[in-house]
């Protein structure tokens, strides 16, 4: 165990890991293939209410099988330090092969909260990246998703 004077979490958790693990959550748990796809998020929200988000997950191999969607919050530009991806929500959801369904999640004002220099939990305004898929949190993405992840911005004010 490392020593306890340096409770720094840099490069300890995959909250803070820069780099690509060989193998992502869930590698290797289905026989079937998922698509996610229609991520729906309010693009602007206040600080003080909940979030609801929502997204198509479909069964695109040729078995039934079973999922587990994570949904992931990246702050983007954080005037504290923040972990890269934290882990806010997940379901599992059984889908016969060529079934899809809409998974949702509401994420609370704590869920966007970091701790500020003295501190304390504060829910930051300004823009938030959102994950929906499986095999996160490593695997690359963009607004327009790649398949196994998508992901859009949230701008809190």
């Amino acid at each position: 165990m490392p020593d306890f004077e340096n409770y720094d979490m840099t490069g300890g958790t995959y909250r803070y890991y820069q780099g690509q693990p060989l193998y992502p959550f869930g590698y290797g748990l289905s026989y079937t293939k998922f698509l996610y796809s229609n991520i729906k998020v309010d693009k602007m929200a206040s600080v003080k209410t909940p979030v609801t988000i929502s997204a198509t997950v479909k069964n695109t191999g040729n078995k039934d099988g079973e999922e587990v969607v994570q949904l992931y919050l990246q702050n983007i530009a954080s005037a504290f330090p923040v972990p890269i991806k934290s882990l806010k929500g997940f379901t599992r959801v059984w889908l016969k092969k060529g079934e899809q369904k809409t998974v949702q999640f509401t994420l609370v004002p704590d869920d966007f909260s970091v701790i500020n220099n003295d501190g304390k939990a504060i829910v930051e305004a300004g823009n938030y990246k959102v994950s929906i898929g499986g095999g996160q949190p490593f695997v690359s993405s963009n607004a327009t998703g790649n398949g196994n992840i998508i992901a859009a911005t949230i701008e809190l004010k």
